[in-house]
């Protein structure tokens, strides 16, 4: 398979050129590389759809026609002819014009490089150029039929089914000095994409590796043959660099405090392009991005590092790492991170100690209050008392929630006596040593945020103090249907007018097909729930563009039914099996559950069947690596594949016990679980269960009419 640049153009291709690109990826072999027209640093109108180099056949522009033969057939049939070749309608003729205009300026442009690599001594160019003109919607046959071949007077044009042989094609049609050899390769990449070269600090040239690429010029002294990076390194910089057009001013207009996107809107490309921008803008700024998800943050990290040009003093790092690491400098870390089950043995004991109850008479619900008591920053009961407690069915007597009050603080002073704690005391263990002066503050002049709709107010109080207030620069990304924890928080509040000139709205998604978008917007379009509680905050859920003519088409979510969890791993693991044979690789799939006791009974399973697997929990994951990642749902935010399982759909529910409005707010949470989960893939969707699917789930998923489903 040929070398693709960028590596996929899910996020930005049309359907006619996707579908190019993949039979091009399939037709050419492994020393042809091809360019897609969003990585060429060409004019707009000057870029070629695709752009292919290989050493035995030079340069080929292939442009794709989404010409459709049920509507050209009889026309063209009983259209006039000159010389046996039918005359094209209006619209036809311009856009073959339009291509023969770009494929004339790309040409002049090679020839106006005067690079002897390309250009011979009389002015003309040295390697071969190709026109390829793909009419992806015909057979060979039907070419022949309608005498299409002649359309253009020196270019091929051939069907869909003929592309198979086009690399056997362009090497008979390529004369003898035609290829592309030697440095003349990297001179047509160096021409249409000059920001691959790479800028040597000194001049001179001491490595006789180098010094065999000098060549005479003219007479003059020998020059140095300009040195890019390779293939790879070119790919890995342009599969994660390339923004969209409209996206760009975002990145770069310090107005902006806040975007509010759709799922795949790009919403932390535009953090990384922004991040860097500022680093390039003051170079002695300090700079930092936040996220909530660990994974998310290595990911991002390693993103940031491929995108082009130098950079600053820019930190790409999650949150409670973030902390820790002021914490454990300023000698204020504890050792001991308590689990659940040791948090409630903590809370047991201290009330046996007091000989009370639980207020309330639930201990999970006791301590799920203790986090939302810490996640808002509540410093003093007055603060506590005032506030009214939605999504609480049961909700707490005054004279409860000051039990609940006292047993908290004496809960957080034995976690402090014992060196422990658990991650809802981070942040006030970093508020209390910014306060007591260990810990320093106003350490840096701008500070991003990515899925901010899962940071609670505390920890928006830690990012404030942290902020230089002479720049005061706060940007924040956020899609609040992917809202997944309850951690009421108001833009308002920390000064950031939503409906104001500091905020702006993508609602374009770049990642997911239509049919993928279409079913996972239904899980929270009606999430009333949530709705009501954004609205209260002046948000409300975006709903996404869903423009089927606009949007990347794909297969029908799958949904598989099994009778049980061993079966249901089974047939994962054949379905990515199959998927591995059709083309795709093992890193492009990702299974992604509810618990991660299961993702590992798969990875078991998984090993059996010879699949490459790696469990991801935490920070420990490697996407490079190549292998199929097994996430959690939790784990899965922010990051995107090609294939995506949502498995275990049936364990989305709720504890039992819930009742009104609490059971109600519980749910809404499962939805949007369940819709970050589906909106990770990119092209192909499966979902499966081995128990009853939720009536909720099964409401989504209707709007298929029964098309992608199947039992097993």
């Amino acid at each position: 398979m040929a070398l693709m640049i960028p590596e996929s153009i899910a996020r930005i291709a049309s359907e006619l050129e996707q579908t190019t690109f993949d039979l091009l990826r399939r037709c050419l072999p492994p020393d042809c590389a091809v360019w897609h027209r969003s990585a060429l640093e060409l004019e707009p109108t000057q870029q070629v759809p695709f752009l292919a180099l290989g050493d035995e056949i030079g340069i080929v522009v292939v442009n794709p026609l989404g010409w459709h033969l049920e509507n050209e057939q009889g026309l063209l049939a009983e259209s006039p002819r000159r010389q046996g070749v039918p005359e094209l309608p209006p619209a036809m003729r311009a856009e073959l014009q339009a291509c023969e205009q770009r494929v004339s300026q790309l040409q002049q442009i090679l020839l106006e490089s005067q690079l002897p690599e390309l250009v011979d001594r009389a002015g003309g160019l040295r390697p071969a150029l190709h026109k390829v003109y793909l009419l992806s919607r015909y057979k060979g046959a039907e070419v022949n039929q309608l005498h299409l071949r002649g359309i253009v007077a020196d270019g091929l044009v051939l069907a869909s089914d003929e592309l198979s042989q086009l690399y056997h094609i362009l090497r008979q049609h390529t004369p003898p000095g035609g290829q592309l050899a030697g440095e003349s390769f990297n001179a047509v990449r160096l021409v249409v994409s000059p920001g691959i070269e790479v800028h040597l600090r000194k001049r001179k040239i001491t490595s006789p590796a180098v010094e065999g690429r000098l060549e005479p010029d003219s007479g003059h002294a020998p020059r140095p043959v300009p040195l890019a990076l390779d293939l790879q390194q070119e790919q890995a910089v342009k599969s994660f660099a390339y923004i969209p057009p409209e996206h760009q001013s975002t990145a770069r207009d310090l107005d902006a405090r806040l975007i509010r996107g759709v799922v795949g809107s790009g919403k932390s490309l535009i953090l990384l392009h922004r991040a860097r921008f500022l680093s390039q803008l003051s170079p002695r700024w300090k700079i930092l991005l936040l996220t909530y998800n660990r994974s998310l943050a290595d990911f991002l990290d390693n993103r940031f590092n491929d995108l082009p040009g130098p950079s600053g003093d820019v930190e790409i790092v999650h949150f409670h790492k973030w902390c820790r690491r002021f914490l454990y400098n300023a000698c204020l870390w504890r050792s001991t991170d308590l689990s659940d089950q040791s948090r409630k043995g903590l809370v047991v004991r201290l009330l046996s100690t007091a000989g009370s109850d639980v207020p309330g008479g639930d201990l999970d619900y006791l301590l799920e209050e203790f986090d939302w008591i810490r996640d808002q920053g509540f410093t003093d009961w007055e603060e506590y008392a005032r506030v009214t407690r939605r999504g609480r069915e049961r909700r707490l007597a005054e004279s409860q929630r000051r039990q609940g009050w006292d047993l908290l603080q004496r809960f957080r002073d034995s976690m402090r006596e014992n060196g422990q704690f658990d991650w809802a005391e981070v942040p006030l263990m970093m508020l209390d040593g910014i306060s007591q002066g260990r810990i320093p503050s106003q350490l840096y002049h701008a500070i991003l945020v990515d899925e901010a709709q899962d940071f609670a107010p505390s920890w928006f109080a830690v990012v404030q103090h942290m902020l230089k207030p002479v720049t005061n620069m706060l940007f924040v990304a956020a899609d609040v249907a992917q809202k997944i924890y309850r951690r009421p928080l108001s833009w308002r509040a920390l000064g950031i007018d939503v409906t104001g000139g500091r905020s702006r709205m993508l609602n374009r998604s770049y990642r997911n097909t239509y049919e993928i978008l279409r079913v996972a917007y239904e899980l929270v379009g009606n999430d009333e729930a949530l709705r009501e509680e954004l609205r209260g905050e002046g948000d409300d859920v975006i709903k996404p563009e869903l423009d089927s003519r606009r949007m990347r088409r794909g297969p029908l979510p799958v949904i598989l039914q099994f009778t049980d969890y061993a079966r249901e791993m089974q047939h994962i693991a054949q379905e990515i099996k199959a998927l591995r044979s059709s083309g795709y690789e093992w890193d492009e799939v990702a299974v992604i559950h509810r618990d991660l006791k299961f993702l590992r009974d798969l990875a078991s399973s998984f090993q059996a069947h010879g699949i490459p697997a790696q469990v991801v929990k935490g920070i420990d994951i490697n996407l490079a690596s190549p292998d199929v990642k097994l996430l959690t749902l939790h784990s899965s935010k922010g990051l995107e594949f090609s294939v995506v399982f949502v498995a275990g759909v049936d364990r989305l529910q709720p504890r039992p016990g819930l009742t009104g409005e609490e059971l109600t707010l519980a749910i809404a949470e499962e939805r949007r679980l369940l819709y970050v989960g589906m909106t990770r893939a990119r092209e192909r969707l499966y979902i499966t269960h081995a128990g009853p699917m939720p009536v909720w789930v099964a409401a989504a998923l209707a709007i298929m009419d029964g098309d992608g489903k199947s039992e097993t």
